[in-house]
């Protein structure tokens, strides 16, 4: 995700988005732990602790 060049004005939405409600990350895998969603929410919230 660091390498894609629109990884920076995606972070900059999410964080406006939560200013107001919450964010649903969905995914399509069969398995709840182990999905995309998962990963995009970590990343999100290491991209977002400051």
């Amino acid at each position: 995700m660091q390498q894609n060049p629109a990884t920076p004005e995606f972070v900059f939405t999410v964080k406006q988005w939560l200013e107001t409600a919450n964010v649903t990350l969905v995914y399509s895998a069969k398995d709840p732990l182990f999905n995309q969603a998962q990963v995009l929410q970590k990343f999100l919230q290491e991209q977002l602790k400051t």
